[in-house]
């Protein structure tokens, strides 16, 4: 009977209940005693962040791209200048003896997984593609392709953020485990190893697996820019004026009303009928409901937008098509600060991962840098430091030294370890004081 087979149950499960209860009080008992705890990073970590599969939130990558991307034009201006830039400097791999760093050849196989990352995505492609992940998603994966287990990466494919998700690990695991990775139409694939996943992000103070997108912090002013060019739009569509109420002294009936409308919309929907001149039946009278695009301060209103989502990624106006104010000399200021305060310090963010998930697989000896050489925008701000670089060096400071203190962005070269004086281009080290006061060369 139903009643009997219930009863049965409440007594097993009352029963488990009391004897596991019992074992596990036995097992806490003889953990106390030991007193011996191991501590790993997960024990650090905010209690509710552990086992947070994913980060949710209203802007994924599809939404950011349709919502965000493809309807505000101030959102899109940022993210391509910030794709460009990064992308169109070159990352260098560099191998590191002692003090000295020397680029490797073009020909090292971690040169040319920089420059040729798969058979489909070119570099700046696929570096172009990183940076609108960060910038949208708040974290950018690349997926490393070995040829065998033992062997370091022979390509590098992205995935979108959207579809992965870190796992964390437990005790005696390492702080990521894997990576759970689904396909496009939502199959779930297996987890991909920590090892052949490259994560970038951007800092999330508020979760440890995640990072956290520019366009949260801007997203409001997205809506709001994209809201208020659907309401111009909206406008024109439908009369090109503002709102209003058509109404009679007597009332209409059924009939009268749906010929009224129909007419209304024939004369005066769309932007060819704006301003046209009306024309109304006995008693009819208009009146105006909403606020004037004047009132609304409409076009105020989007400069703000526009300024609140550069300023949020770091773009100055100038860059961005907004060229009210713009004069050629505050041009190349507004170039090279972007460069200076947004472009270089996403170039190292990028560089130290992908040091750190990627040339360490050939060797702990390998890291990466990048190449700043050919940015026109920094030339006028290099010029300055190369009067102060030149200084230095007639002063006898290194080359090495002068370019980590003033930060040219100069490759390594063979003896830029060592000081030199002006006069001949001698060694520092190469001359002694003689018994007479002068100087002279040692044997």
């Amino acid at each position: 009977m139903a009643w009997l087979q219930a009863w049965r149950l409440e007594r097993r499960k009352a029963w488990i209940q009391r004897h596991l209860g019992a074992e596990l009080d036995a097992l806490n008992r003889m953990a106390a005693s030991l007193g011996v705890k191991s501590v790993q990073p997960q024990d650090l970590v905010s209690y509710w962040q552990v086992g947070k599969a994913t980060w949710t939130s209203d802007w994924t990558l599809a939404n950011a791209v349709e919502s965000g991307l493809k309807a505000c034009s101030a959102l899109f201006a940022c993210i391509r200048r910030r794709s460009e830039a990064v992308s169109s400097v070159r990352f260098i791999g560099v191998r590191r003896k002692g003090t000295e760093s020397t680029p490797v050849d073009v020909t090292h196989p971690l040169q040319v997984l920089l420059d040729h990352p798969n058979t489909y995505w070119s570099r700046q492609a696929l570096i172009g593609r990183l940076v609108a992940h960060l910038d949208l998603k708040g974290d950018a994966y690349l997926s490393k392709v070995r040829l065998s287990e033992r062997k370091p990466p022979s390509q590098l494919w992205p995935l979108c953020p959207d579809l992965v998700t870190p796992i964390p690990g437990g005790k005696g695991e390492p702080f990521v485990k894997g990576y759970g990775v689904k396909t496009a139409d939502g199959r779930e694939l297996p987890s991909e190893p920590a090892a052949d996943i490259i994560h970038l992000w951007y800092d999330n103070p508020a979760d440890d697996y995640r990072g956290l997108a520019p366009l949260q912090a801007c997203g409001r002013s997205v809506d709001a820019d994209v809201a208020a060019a659907d309401w111009n739009k909206a406008a024109l569509d439908n009369r090109a004026v503002p709102d209003f109420v058509v109404s009679h002294a007597y009332p209409l009936t059924e009939e009268q009303w749906t010929e009224a409308r129909a007419r209304v919309r024939e004369q005066h929907q769309g932007s060819a009928n704006a301003r046209t001149p009306w024309v109304l039946g006995n008693d009819a009278k208009i009146t105006q409901l909403s606020l004037t695009p004047v009132e609304m301060d409409f076009l105020s209103g989007r400069r703000f937008n526009r300024e609140e989502i550069a300023s949020v990624y770091g773009v100055p106006l100038p860059l961005i098509g907004d060229y009210e104010k713009a004069t050629l000399n505050n041009l190349e200021v507004s170039r090279a600060i972007f460069w200076l305060d947004t472009i270089i310090p996403l170039l190292i963010g990028i560089a130290s991962t992908l040091e750190l998930g990627l040339a360490r697989e050939f060797g702990d000896e390998y890291g990466i840098g990048f190449d700043l050489s050919k940015v026109s925008a920094l030339y006028q701000v290099l010029q300055g430091r190369m009067e102060t670089a030149k200084g230095l060096f007639s002063m006898g400071v290194p080359v090495s030294q002068i370019n980590d203190r003033l930060d040219l962005g100069l490759m390594p070269f063979p003896g830029w370890e060592s000081g030199w004086l002006p006069a001949n281009l001698v060694p520092v080290g190469a001359v002694t004081e003689s018994a007479g006061g002068g100087l002279e060369e040692e044997e």
